[in-house]
């Protein structure tokens, strides 16, 4: 009612709890460049399987969500429209050592200290099917913490508690530095796509419209 006061668009946004960090602030620069429109987005921050029931529900009128490599997420929603924005790509990272190199890395004497997303999460599903189940079946695996608090895992991997997988653009500031490294070797970076998904309503007609387009544009010329 405060939104409709004002002559506000209000939207419902559902998202996981890493894109909250990573993309969210992206899509508020862009509606915030809207011209002669008010939009009041409130943000649904949860798991995937809670942000994709919210948005099919229609609790929510937009979701963006990551997808996994091999398989589109599929919304079963006559009329959703999807746009793509580009790639979340986790990147394998440890504290470094005062000469540079990685406190944490695989070999056989010692067990990989790991900071882990919960098993049965989307991105822990993930992670683990297109990177991590060779380090699980080659090398013994010490999982320090298990969370699907980024701020937390990457506060946690910088005071040398384990390695961790972490968004890039998260960390980029911490490896520039030399607080962090990135792994290589067996440790690969894993891209998952990002989509943002509308309900018919979104984007028809009004000042809805006009939102779903502006967010279109900005994700074709990030592309």
């Amino acid at each position: 009612m405060h939104s409709e006061d004002r002559g506000a668009t209000r939207l419902v946004l559902s998202t996981q709890h890493s894109l909250t960090i990573t993309r969210l602030p992206d899509l508020f620069e862009t509606l915030s460049q809207l011209p002669d429109l008010n939009v009041d987005l409130r943000v649904l921050s949860d798991d995937y399987e809670q942000c994709l029931s919210a948005f099919i529900r229609g609790d929510a009128d937009l979701l963006m969500c990551m997808e996994d490599q091999d398989e589109h997420t599929k919304i079963d929603l006559p009329g959703a429209q999807r746009r793509y924005l580009g790639e979340e790509v986790f990147v394998p990272i440890s504290a470094a050592r005062p000469d540079g190199r990685p406190v944490h890395t695989l070999n056989r004497r010692m067990p990989f200290k790991l900071l882990a997303f919960p098993a049965n999460s989307f991105v822990g599903r993930t992670l683990y099917s297109h990177g991590l189940s060779c380090v699980y079946h080659e090398h013994r695996v010490q999982i320090v913490n298990e969370s699907n608090f980024l701020a937390g895992t990457k506060e946690m991997a910088i005071a040398g508690l384990g390695a961790a997988w972490l968004p890039e653009r998260m960390v980029r500031r911490e490896i520039d530095s030399g607080q962090l490294v990135l792994l290589k070797g067996k440790l690969k970076s894993i891209s998952l796509p990002i989509a943002l998904y509308a309900h018919p309503q979104v984007s028809a007609i009004g000042s809805k419209l006009r939102v779903w387009q502006a967010l279109s544009e900005s994700s074709s010329a990030n592309q």
